[in-house]
């Protein structure tokens, strides 16, 4: 079963690459240790597999075609919600 997501172009970023890289960089200018290396490599590991994941397992819509169709509805009184019912059961 696919979850619901939001679109990906109404999103900042698909994939951690930013924020790998700089890290990267922070650690390598710092000269870090070994064992930071390791902490953040594992880090990162886990981070990038969860985004794959999410990246095939997730169906996305749209956020602004949603928002319209809400606002449209809500603009509408409930008198003109009732006749349009019965206008549409008539027919």
């Amino acid at each position: 079963m696919k979850k619901k997501t939001i679109k990906n172009s109404n999103l900042p970023a698909k994939l951690p690459i930013g924020s790998t890289i700089m890290y990267y960089m922070a650690l390598d200018y710092y000269k870090a240790p070994e064992w930071l290396w390791t902490l953040a490599t594992l880090l990162f590991s886990l981070i990038w597999i969860g985004s794959i994941i999410k990246y095939f397992t997730h169906e996305s819509f749209d956020v602004t075609g949603f928002v319209e169709e809400e606002t449209e509805q809500n603009r509408k009184s409930k008198w003109q919600q009732k006749l349009e019912e019965i206008q549409n059961k008539q027919k």
